[in-house]
């Protein structure tokens, strides 16, 4: 009862805000809908950028990868399996936060991380205890399905803006995930871009968030990811706010920085693999070297 009252409490702006100076839902992009043409023209932009990085821009695969995923339905999991089958044949282990970052750097390791809060990773675990596989889940705590109003996780799920996954985890299905053995971190309550909220939220998206997470599961939440994860979707000040409440790891989700990926714990580099892509698309968005692009625009060079 405890962790659910906890839950409830999240959606209360905190007393030092008057309840007129704060909207939560200012700050929600659900409703957002975006000019099909534009959409269109900035992918095709996007695919060019990719493509002359692709010609010039490609290393070889380094030995230590952070990966991302977001859900993974059943039909995502041959997809999925080929995916592991290719590091496994090459000997990569898979990692957690910690250990990727302590790896060697002629250790061949794989930091396989999933963002969000989706009920296909729970019906997912058989996959990953049949390829051995463990991984780190980075879960935004708003919207469990046994706690949450219905109209709360349909608002999450249009923020997410992802196809098919229509139903968010229980907090037992949570408890069981991290008894198989993976990684739990946080991604926020809400999955709001942090960067534009006050710091008067901070506190309740983040701390209050990974709070809930320990009280579910009674051990430390160390590790943390960031919504959308661009580079105009975090700041340092926010960097060291998270460092600073006793995060030990910060994930972004820029690629074509693995060259760098797990040089810096408050800044670890991943690159999102793709289910609607040939394995070699993805394989190459590894190889591309965009860090002069990430740096100069603050945007993917993938796309």
């Amino acid at each position: 009862m405890g962790q659910i009252v906890a839950l409830e409490s999240y959606q209360a702006v905190p007393s030092v805000v008057q309840p007129d100076q704060l909207n939560r839902h200012s700050f929600d992009v659900s409703d957002t809908v975006a000019n099909p043409s534009v959409r269109a023209l900035k992918s095709a932009v996007q695919s060019g950028i990719r493509f002359a990085h692709g010609l010039v821009g490609q290393r070889a695969l380094e030995t230590r990868i952070a990966l991302y995923f977001h859900q993974l339905e059943a039909e995502h999991w041959d997809e999925f399996r080929a995916c592991v089958s290719y590091f496994k044949e090459r000997s990569y282990r898979f990692v957690t936060p910690s250990e990727f970052l302590a790896a060697s750097p002629s250790d061949h390791c794989l930091f396989l991380s999933f963002d969000d809060n989706f009920r296909s990773w729970h019906q997912a675990l058989g996959i990953l205890r049949d390829l051995a596989v463990t991984a780190t889940f980075n879960v935004n705590t708003l919207p469990f399905r046994d706690v949450a109003p219905p109209a709360e996780v349909e608002r999450y799920l249009r923020r997410l803006r992802h196809p098919l996954s229509r139903q968010t985890l229980s907090l037992e299905e949570l408890k069981a995930i991290h008894a198989a053995g993976h990684t739990i971190g946080c991604h926020s309550h809400s999955h709001f871009v942090l960067s534009q909220l006050p710091r008067a939220l901070w506190d309740e998206e983040i701390a209050s968030s990974r709070h809930c997470l320990e009280g579910i599961l009674g051990v430390p939440v160390t590790d943390f990811s960031w919504p959308y994860g661009m580079r105009g979707h975090f700041s340092s000040e926010l960097r060291s706010y998270c460092s600073g409440i006793g995060f030990k790891t910060l994930a972004n989700a820029i690629p074509g920085c693995q060259s760098i990926a797990g040089r810096d714990p408050l800044n670890i580099f991943r690159t999102g693999w793709r289910f609607d892509v040939p394995l070699e698309h993805n394989l190459t968005n590894l190889r591309i070297n965009g860090r002069l692009y990430a740096a100069l625009t603050g945007r993917s060079v993938i796309g």
